[in-house]
């Protein structure tokens, strides 16, 4: 019958289903039984089999969850509940992990859009092929990875590992992955602001497709975003406009008069160490045009751009608006 097959010269005959989750790679549950040995339906007992099976291993559920994962979720919740704080007891509790981390650790963030029926343990497993030796579990509806080298890495190419960024594509997942550090005091705080991260640079990248982010390239807009917090804590002001240079806020204002975009251009001319190329290149436009509007700019701010605390002082600016009206969605009033 459909799906048996009768090994040749035995008394063999095989079950097979197929089973897939969305876009991955095929499974397989097989049934080998004895012709005409049994009374059972092998059809009915292998979709049995199948279901189970499909339940358990894309499920989002942590029942008999491995030594390894329940160990770091134990761990970092005494982390995160301030039962371990110091250096020697982390490390301590750390060291018994089936996978100890190493002298330079970071915390990397997998997060969910819509969290809801996100399979976790199966996720678990297709990240440890990514990551092996490494400890990770689910924690507070997320996936914690705890990254570490030997030796001090500035950067990890995680953003160019198509494994890495098709399984984060398929499940609408985003990586957000901290600096390095040898002070394992301070992961509590790096995890939050690696958190924090996730949400940041999905409202400020530039890249739709982008899922993977380093808290690095958005670090800057992390120190803005305490920054405005506590600000409006303090002065019970939702309105940063203090908090920035007056010569990009007359940019603003302009832009919005003439439909203009000259705050994107300074930003980026700023940003590109005022290479024109570069910033031709960042902002779609044709070196001449760009000429026409950094020549506007100047025209319009009479400010001296060869005075780096300035430009420093303009960029950070810059940032603020970015963040104010692409994190908080609030229409900028200038």
């Amino acid at each position: 019958r459909k799906g048996e097959y009768a090994v040749p010269n035995t008394e063999v005959v095989l079950c097979g289903r197929r089973l897939a989750h969305r876009e991955e790679e095929p499974y397989g549950v097989l049934l080998a039984a004895g012709r005409g040995g049994t009374d059972l339906d092998l059809h009915a007992l292998l979709a049995c089999a199948a279901a189970h099976l499909d339940r358990r291993l894309f499920s989002g559920g942590l029942e008999q969850e491995d030594a390894g994962a329940k160990g770091l979720r134990e761990c970092w919740q005494d982390i995160m509940d301030g039962r371990l704080t110091s250096s020697g007891e982390i490390q301590e509790a750390l060291s018994r992990l089936h996978d100890p981390v190493r002298a330079f650790v970071r915390v990397a963030v997998v997060s969910f859009e819509g969290e809801k029926g996100v399979p976790y343990r199966y996720l678990l497993t297709r990240l440890r092929e990514i990551f092996p030796r490494t400890c990770m579990t689910v924690f507070r509806r997320s996936i914690l990875i705890l990254l570490s080298q030997d030796d001090r890495v500035f950067r990890l190419e995680l953003d160019r590992d198509p494994r890495l960024t098709g399984l984060l594509e398929r499940y609408n997942g985003y990586m957000a992955v901290s600096n390095g550090t040898r002070r394992l005091d301070s992961l509590r705080s790096i995890y939050h602001l690696t958190r924090r991260t996730v949400v940041l640079a999905r409202a400020l990248r530039t890249d739709p497709s982008q899922r993977v982010f380093f808290h690095e390239d958005y670090s800057m807009y992390c120190v803005i975003d305490l920054c405005v917090k506590r600000y409006m804590e303090a002065e019970g002001n939702d309105d940063p406009l203090y908090l920035m240079h007056p010569a990009v806020i007359h940019l603003t204002r302009y832009d919005r008069t003439h439909n203009n975009n000259l705050r994107d251009v300074l930003f980026h001319y700023l940003m590109n160490d005022r290479n024109l190329v570069k910033t031709a290149a960042a902002v779609y436009m044709h070196r001449n045009t760009v000429i026409n509007k950094v020549n506007k700019i100047l025209d319009l701010l009479k400010l001296d751009l060869e005075d780096p605390h300035l430009r420093q002082r303009l960029i950070f600016s810059c940032q603020m608006i970015r963040y104010y009206e692409r994190v908080l969605q609030q229409e900028f009033r200038p």
